[in-house]
């Protein structure tokens, strides 16, 4: 799986024409949280909480719904596997609510 981006990185949603200018550059910390986590499993980070920990630093001060570090089932789990995980990151910037992934 994959997701769609825009050019400067931010998921593609029908969500972000509710973003001002200056939410669009916030905005981007979702995506930036995401490309961080996959950098740390691929220098071999595989605890959940270090990886949640780094990401949740890269998204201030954003209102943040969710961290999560998941299986195929939707489990949380305490380290990556690599084929069998998906990183989940919710926030709000400004008034809208944005969500985005990556599998690993």
């Amino acid at each position: 799986m994959y997701s769609v981006r825009e050019e400067d990185g931010l998921a593609l949603s029908s969500r972000n024409i509710y973003l001002r200018e200056s939410d669009r550059e916030e905005a981007l910390k979702l995506s930036a949280s995401l490309k961080r986590a996959t950098h740390l499993v691929m220098q071999g980070v595989r605890a959940s909480y270090e990886i949640q920990k780094v990401m949740l630093e890269i998204l201030q001060p954003l209102d943040v719904g969710y961290v999560a570090i998941v299986n195929r089932r939707f489990e949380s789990i305490d380290e990556v596997v690599i084929g069998d995980t998906i990183v989940l990151v919710a926030a709000r910037v400004g008034t809208t609510r944005l969500i985005d992934n990556v599998w690993m």
